[in-house]
């Protein structure tokens, strides 16, 4: 991304999701110009601002965070983003196949992103169900929790594979028969 050319003051970004990078880290990015106007406390006092020391800071996180926008800059975000949206694809394909299911994401389009998300029979719990499919099928997915809509929620990425998402459509098929 060519912050210069967006023309913004300050982009922040969290580390953990589309960057893969551990949880708890992120980037922040100010221009100079936003210097005066945007003074974050860590800038001002350091690591002092959250535990009265200057003492170590996250060296793992931040080492976990190079690591992984090092790996994303050798595929290249474009590829990446076209391989994490060719599963997103194939995965919402095969839940339009599960009638007991209903997917709320967008089709496939301008609107897609690599998250699908679907809501789960009103008997089905979204968390008893994701349980399940760890326990039972070594299948991660993010639970939605039944206040917002009982469903599940996806994000295919780089590291995922043809192979996974037809398990858990197999799975879901399975489960849901």
């Amino acid at each position: 991304m060519d912050l210069s050319s967006l023309g913004c003051h300050a982009y922040a970004t969290s580390g953990h999701k589309w960057l893969m990078g551990p949880k708890g880290t992120g980037l922040l990015f100010l221009r100079a110009a936003a210097a005066s106007v945007i003074d974050p406390i860590v800038v001002e006092d350091g690591r002092r601002a959250y535990t009265g020391s200057v003492g170590v800071g996250n060296i793992p996180g931040v080492l976990g965070l190079g690591v992984a926008l090092n790996i994303l800059n050798e595929a290249g975000p474009a590829a990446v983003e076209a391989r994490a949206v060719a599963l997103r694809t194939r995965l919402y394909a095969g839940l339009l196949g599960i009638r007991r299911l209903t997917v709320v994401s967008p089709p496939p389009g301008p609107l897609a992103t690599p998250i699908v998300t679907f809501t789960l029979p009103e008997a089905v719990e979204s968390g008893a169900f994701t349980t399940m499919l760890r326990e039972r099928y070594h299948i991660v997915v993010k639970t939605v929790p039944t206040q917002w809509l009982n469903g599940i929620r996806v994000a295919t990425h780089i590291f995922n594979t043809e192979e996974h998402v037809d398990a858990l459509l197999r799975a879901l098929r399975t489960e849901l028969a």
